[in-house]
């Protein structure tokens, strides 16, 4: 699972300690500014059971492509190993940490790992539709609900005079 906000997702625990640490929970705390914190922790090793040694981009990669992970650790053949960590690390540069909502909201019940080029097709709200059954209904439900949340707190914070 690649939804951040999804307890099956392997480096949730992770996510969500950066979001809660990072001194505040509004909805747009800058441009981006979670997004590239989430990448950054990502981009360190991370305590994530069955993926010791990993850092959490790699596990987010061999989570969706277990066999890799197969291959890597069962591979005795030093060459051969290092051809299956050569795979691992191009998918970790084709990875996206991203909205799912174009860029409303940098919470995690708003952002998802994608491969790049799946990810570059949907650009912003153009192919949102798309984008949602792709990542089917629970996500879709779960980050509807949080987005619907966000509005509400927000208008909460305004008064139109």
């Amino acid at each position: 699972m690649s939804f951040l906000a999804s307890k099956l997702c392997p480096v949730h625990k992770a996510i969500m300690a950066s979001y809660y640490g990072s001194g505040g929970t509004g909805p747009r705390e800058g441009h981006d500014k979670r997004l590239k914190l989430y990448r950054k922790v990502l981009s360190e090793t991370l305590d994530v059971e069955g993926y010791p040694g990993y850092t959490g981009m790699e596990a987010l990669v061999l989570s969706k492509v277990p066999e890799l992970k197969e291959r890597i650790e069962g591979e005795k053949n030093r060459l051969k190993k290092k051809e299956f960590l050569n795979v691992l690390k191009f998918l970790v540069e084709k990875s996206q940490i991203d909205h799912i909502w174009s860029s409303a909201c940098d919470a995690p019940p708003n952002c998802i790992h994608e491969w790049g080029p799946v990810n570059n097709h949907f650009k912003d709200f153009k192919y949102q539709q798309a984008k949602l059954r792709r990542y089917g209904a629970t996500v879709a439900r779960v980050s509807a609900k949080w987005m619907d949340e966000c509005i509400i707190a927000e208008g909460k914070c305004l008064s139109l005079v």
